[in-house]
Order: C-alpha cells, then sequence, then structure tokens
C-alpha cells in the first residue's frame, strides 16, 4: 500500500578503530533477526571483529553480568562459529559503547530528514551506501 508508514528497528555495527558503519533496518528484533543482522555485518565488512560489545537485547545478552554473563544459545553458537568474544555492555551504561551512540541518533533523525522508502531494501541501500 503506497503512502503506508511502518516502524521499522535499526541494527547498528561500529568498528571500534575505524569507526567503519554497518547500519540496516528490519521490521522486527528477534533472535534469527539479530544473528542474521550480525552475518550481514560481517559480510559487509568482510571479516568479523575479534570482540563485540552489544547492548542487551534478549536475541543475544540473557545477563549483562561483569564476572558471569550469559548468552543466547544462538548467539554463543555464532560467536564461537565466527570466533569473536561476546562483552555485553553493562545495563544502561552508554559509555561502554560509546561508538555505536553517536550513529543512532543519526539513524534515527538525521538520516530520516527529507527522504521517504517505500521498502526496506531501498533504506538498507542508502544507510549502506
Amino acid at each position: 500500500m503506497i503512502g503506508r508508514r511502518q516502524a521499522v528497528n535499526a541494527f547498528a555495527l561500529v568498528l571500534s578503530h575505524s569507526r567503519h558503519t554497518f547500519a540496516c533496518t528490519v521490521c522486527r528484533m528477534d533472535q534469527p533477526t539479530w544473528l542474521q543482522c550480525h552475518k550481514a555485518a560481517f559480510s559487509f565488512f568482510g571479516g568479523v571483529p575479534r570482540r563485540l560489545v552489544p547492548n542487551n537485547l534478549k536475541g543475544g545478552t540473557l545477563k549483562a553480568d561483569l564476572y558471569d554473563p550469559s548468552f543466547n544459545r544462538g548467539y554463543e553458537e555464532l560467536a564461537h562459529y565466527y570466533g569473536f568474544l561476546i562483552d555485553p555492555a553493562r545495563a544502561a551504561k552508554p559509555t561502554d559503547k560509546p561508538r555505536v551512540e553517536r550513529v543512532i541518533p543519526f539513524i534515527r533523525s538525521d538520516f530520516w530528514r527529507g527522504r521517504s522508502f517505500s521498502s526496506l531494501a531501498e533504506i538498507n541501500a542508502a544507510l549502506q551506501g
């Protein structure tokens, strides 16, 4: 339907040293989508970071504890397969992930300003272009 608005979720992964950013939008952020977004980011970058500091989304982190974090099984398997360390951000501590925290306001407001899109594919092409 033309002219219909729909809320979307954004996934962003920012490399810490280069600040190179991958972002994509999805209709919902469940565990399979969370894992697919990571795979898409790794493909976009052509590699995998050694360490990821994810937000505490239930699709990945079940309990963000400094000494004994627990992760969703699928996320643990993804980390094991790709060989990265999951170092979850502490709850309500944006300073644990400052690089991605700078990208989110841009995606929330500036990216959309003066634009309209007809599909997720079109949004994602603009985000990655």
